[in-house]
C-alpha cells in the first residue's frame, strides 16, 4: 500500500464499481487518493489506530477484497499479455482475497477472545 499507493487507489476505485460495494463496508467514505492510502498504511503500521480492533480487521478485509476485485476488473480484456503476467495477476488477486479472509477470520477470533 505504501509503495504503490497510486495503483491501490486506482484498483479500489475499479473494485468498488465492479463489486457494487458501499464504501462504508471498507471504512472509506469515497475512493481514496494515493496520499490517503499511504496515510492509512502509516497509521495502521505505526500502531496509531485506536478503536475496535474487530471492526478495523473487518474493514481491512473488505478493503483487500475490493482491491482484488479491482485487479480482476482491470485485468479483463488483457488476454494478449504474456502468460507470466496473467499468472502474476492471478496470484496477486488470490493473495489479496486470502489476506481479506484472514483479516475477517481474525476479527471473529478477536470477538471470541481467541486471537493469539
Amino acid at each position: 500500500m505504501k509503495h504503490n499507493s497510486a495503483a491501490i487507489a486506482r484498483l479500489y476505485h475499479f473494485g468498488v464499481a465492479a463489486a457494487h460495494v458501499r464504501h462504508e463496508a471498507t471504512g472509506v467514505t469515497e475512493s481514496p487518493s494515493p496520499e490517503e492510502v499511504r496515510r492509512l498504511a502509516d497509521d495502521v503500521l505505526s500502531g496509531v489506530f485506536a478503536g475496535d480492533l474487530a471492526v478495523a480487521l473487518e474493514r481491512a478485509g473488505a478493503f483487500c477484497r475490493v482491491v482484488a476485485m479491482g485487479e480482476a476488473f482491470e485485468s479483463e480484456g488483457h488476454e494478449e499479455r504474456l502468460p507470466v503476467r496473467v499468472r502474476e495477476t492471478a496470484v496477486r488477486i488470490e493473495q489479496l482475497v486470502h489476506t481479506g479472509e484472514e483479516l475477517e477470520r481474525s476479527a471473529r477470533l478477536w470477538r471470541e477472545d481467541r486471537l493469539d
